[in-house]
């Protein structure tokens, strides 16, 4: 089956933020969002801008706790490390799974915010 040009895009994405087998169906509604509501070339510029421009001034006052996978091909863990031991905020890793935990390990990221959650009550 040939892939149009949107799902090849979409496709790439995918295998750059997940370490899972291609799934049909996120490809689908990936190039369905796509097109109903594509991203300009202006939005993508500024949305690396406003990343690279980024400075962390001030923590937040709510509790934060920070989830990477030391598996993202995408980002480096050591990023995450980083952040984590400036900021003092708590770091849970998982081991597989890829830049998109929530599409990898949508369980495992569950699980980590319920338990975060009860340690906030308790």
């Amino acid at each position: 089956m040939l892939l149009s040009q949107s799902e090849q895009q979409e496709t790439l994405i995918f295998n750059m933020t997940s370490n899972q087998p291609i799934q049909a169906k996120v490809i689908e509604n990936w190039t369905q969002w796509k097109n109903e509501c594509p991203i300009t070339a202006k939005n993508a510029f500024n949305q690396l801008y406003a990343s690279a421009m980024f400075r962390f001034t001030e923590k937040p006052k709510q509790p934060v706790m920070l989830l990477a996978s030391s598996n993202d091909r995408l980002v480096s863990h050591q990023c995450s490390k980083a952040l984590s031991k400036h900021t003092e905020w708590p770091l849970i890793s998982h081991s597989t799974a890829g830049h998109d935990l929530t599409l990898d390990e949508p369980e495992w990221v569950t699980k980590q915010a319920a338990e975060f959650y009860v340690r906030l009550l308790a």
